[in-house]
């Protein structure tokens, strides 16, 4: 048997033990239906619901969630020159997804690359890469991200970057404990000894045992990222119109809470339930791929 057949029951196993445990919890199926929808929302959003997110109808300005009148565009609610708030929200899931993911999947990507090289190599290298890490850390990430907003030109690119370096340290720090962790065991110990290669004991022994932290971590700062670019956009330094998130809509709606709560309600609304929804899927995953919980396989 070769080692991919070795390897694809273990995989399938677990997959099927993720989804035994879901169906075993519904606040977490719950919280997977939600995210699916959101992922919908942000892939079919723009292309269907782009044009009436930005027509203006003054006929239709103002309209309280659940007018049905003119169309059910309006079920919940239109801003002050008549765009409907449902469409604008389906249309604004895409960008905000998009740069929470793109962050840190670029924050991860380094990370674990610079993490992997401080726990295996040490010497001048690690000091080098910790020291970044401990400068990087020094700052409070919104802090460190409207510093770094204030002195570039606000764009979409520019706030996936600065997210994406003010989040690069905690995936550092974690690789490098955890490969730090693995490479004393026993077993990469022996493989050393009998002569493995460190590429072959990085893809083997290494990466395996850090998916479950990292896979729990990306799901986690996702939420995070996802927070930070709301509160960026808030302020008015992250995402700027034309274009459209969940962060800018509650900053577009801020003055008119006495009279129009819906514009920003509806937009802090979907970020808080993404937010606990995703922090809610990686405690499942966590669960299923770590394989020191063995027992959760049986199920």
């Amino acid at each position: 048997m070769t080692e991919t057949e070795t390897a694809t029951p273990g995989l399938r196993q677990r997959v099927l033990a993720g989804l035994a445990i879901l169906a075993s919890r519904p606040g977490a199926a719950l919280a997977f239906l939600y995210l699916l929808a959101v992922v919908a929302a942000a892939i079919a959003g723009p292309p269907f619901f782009a044009d009436s997110a930005e027509a203006i109808d003054f006929k239709a300005r103002n309209l309280p969630p659940l007018s049905l009148e003119p169309s059910w565009h309006y079920l919940l609610g239109s801003d002050s020159i008549g765009r409907p708030s449902l469409d604008r929200l389906l249309v604004s899931a895409r960008s905000t997804l998009l740069i929470s993911l793109v962050a840190v999947a670029l924050s991860a990507a380094a990370g674990v690359l610079l993490g992997l090289v401080a726990g295996l190599r040490g010497g001048f290298a690690a000091a080098a890469i910790m020291r970044v890490c401990d400068a990087l850390m020094s700052f409070p990430t919104l802090l460190l991200a409207i510093l770094l907003l204030y002195v570039v030109k606000s764009s979409v690119g520019t706030v996936v970057l600065v997210l994406a370096v003010s989040r690069l340290a905690l995936f550092i720090r974690v690789t490098r404990a955890e490969t730090a962790e693995v490479r004393g065991r026993v077993y990469v110990t022996a493989s050393r000894a009998i002569g493995a290669r460190p590429g072959w004991i990085t893809r083997v022994h290494l990466l395996p045992a850090l998916v479950p932290t990292l896979v729990t971590l990306f799901a986690v700062e996702v939420a995070f990222t996802m927070l930070a670019e709301s509160s960026l956009s808030f302020i008015g330094i992250g995402v700027q119109p034309p274009g459209v998130s969940w962060g800018l809509m509650v900053a577009q709606g801020r003055d008119y809470l006495a009279t129009q709560w819906w514009l920003s309600f509806w937009p802090g609304l979907a970020i808080v339930l993404t937010a606990l929804s995703l922090v809610v899927v990686a405690n499942l995953m966590k669960t299923a791929l770590d394989p020191r919980q063995k027992w959760r396989l049986q199920m």
